[in-house]
């Protein structure tokens, strides 16, 4: 899981990277990238990161107009590089201190609930 939360940090910073460049942003890009943020650091465990971006979506619904101008798009991504830092200093939870409880996927895709079962299982889960 470590090795996915680095690359998914990595992909987010040179994000971020590439936005300093720019006076003012579309902030449907910007809302994009959170909301990415948001639904993948949840599904691999960087659960602050994900709290921390989903704060900043409902934050960005707030905000008038298509484009952003640079003091308030980089208080967005500034929130969320200081959550990156932290998710960063929390040492992972021991697996055995992770309760483990049934599961029941109900579907009428049967395709899909066969991958949902093997990525759980991929995960360690039984």
């Amino acid at each position: 899981m470590k090795k996915y939360q680095d690359i998914f940090k990595t992909k987010i910073n040179e994000s971020f990277v590439m936005f300093k460049q720019q006076e003012t942003i579309r902030k449907g890009d910007l809302y994009q990238l959170v909301h990415q943020i948001k639904g993948t650091g949840a599904s691999i465990g960087l659960d602050i990161l994900s709290e921390v971006a989903e704060t900043q979506l409902l934050y960005m619904t707030d905000i008038e107009g298509e484009r952003l101008s640079k003091h308030i798009w980089m208080s967005i991504i500034e929130t969320i590089e200081a959550a990156l830092q932290q998710q960063a200093e929390l040492p992972p939870l021991p697996r055995e201190l992770i309760r483990q409880e049934p599961v029941l996927l109900i579907s009428s895709n049967n395709d899909w609930l066969m991958r949902a079962r093997e990525r759980i299982k991929r995960k360690g889960f039984k």
